[in-house]
């Protein structure tokens, strides 16, 4: 185990953890109460944190949901491979809209009896319990927003129900690679989306069907979002570069061919953070030019690109 790459991925993930606390001084915030109040959120698609709650608490959060993925990852003595860093970023993404610390943890509670119970090890499967935490909003669902009046009871189904479907999940993601056969990079996404289907059948089938929707996302901040992210890829990008002593074997890499692959391993650090800097600026410049707004939901989709940008996926 490495332990310069895990200081490497926390400095960057403390680094937007003071970035939160920053905007939540700037804005004479509470960072408790917001944080509280944002675990509370029904976190139904799409719940943009930034506009619910805060821009400072949603940065918060994500940045504590990486940490924790970061913190399991040390204690159980995971050497970090282009998975993993595809995994953190993709919780740290999706913690800008729906995911928080309290909805992760029955998920994972329901990924790890999973693998007791199929007697599979957690450490090698641990990225796709964090793959896995994509419906954690279905506990705070049932907990906050429910079918029962708000109190001990429903925040117990809550994560009952949250528990079931990370084992479902879980189970999911360990067998639909044969359908698949690495064709897809969301591999966990899938499970995660046949698992929902499922579940919004059945709670149809009773008659439960209940949606409340999110509030509107946050919107008229590109003029600030955009400089700052496209700041965040040069930089890496830039970085990549130096890694690499330049450009060569950038084309190449970009028309490769075939399934997900360890771009780590087979490219280096170089190339790889040149590709994910690259898929970085790109989208955000798309999201930009096309007229789309830069918040929660937008910023956690690119992040959760440029983390995949290190495991199969090219600009």
């Amino acid at each position: 185990m490495k332990k310069r790459v895990y200081i490497r991925i926390g400095v960057g993930i403390l680094l937007w953890l003071f970035a939160g606390f920053a905007f939540e001084v700037f804005q004479g915030r509470r960072v408790l109460s917001d944080l509280i109040y944002l675990m509370e959120e029904p976190a139904l698609l799409a719940t943009d944190y930034m506009s619910n709650v805060s821009i400072g608490a949603a940065i918060i959060n994500s940045a504590l949901c990486g940490l924790l993925c970061l913190i399991l990852m040390y204690c159980m003595k995971i050497e970090v491979q282009s998975i993993h860093i595809a995994a953190i970023l993709t919780v740290i993404g999706h913690a800008l809209f729906g995911k928080n610390l309290l909805n992760m943890e029955s998920i994972l509670a329901g990924c790890f009896i999973c693998v007791r119970v199929f007697r599979v090890s957690f450490r090698k499967y641990l990225h796709s319990a964090f793959f896995s935490t994509g419906i954690a909003p279905v506990a705070s669902f049932f907990a906050f927003e429910g079918f029962l009046d708000k109190g001990p009871l429903s925040f117990i189904t809550g994560h009952i129900l949250g528990i079931l479907c990370g084992f479902v999940v879980m189970y999911l993601s360990l067998h639909l690679p044969v359908l698949h056969n690495g064709y897809t990079l969301l591999n966990g996404g899938l499970a995660c989306g046949i698992a929902a289907t499922v579940l919004y059948g059945i709670m149809q089938l009773f008659g439960a069907v209940n949606v409340v929707h999110a509030a509107t996302p946050l919107s008229g901040d590109n003029y600030f979002f955009a400089p700052v992210l496209l700041c965040i890829f040069a930089s890496l990008f830039i970085y990549g570069t130096i890694r690499n002593e330049g450009l060569r074997g950038l084309l190449d890499m970009q028309f490769r061919k075939g399934k997900a692959v360890h771009f780590l391993d087979e490219y280096g650090v170089g190339l790889t953070f040149m590709n994910m800097g690259l898929v970085g600026i790109l989208t955000t410049l798309y999201i930009v030019l096309i007229g789309a707004e830069l918040n929660g939901l937008t910023i956690g989709a690119i992040l959760a690109s440029v983390g995949f940008a290190c495991y199969g996926q090219t600009a």
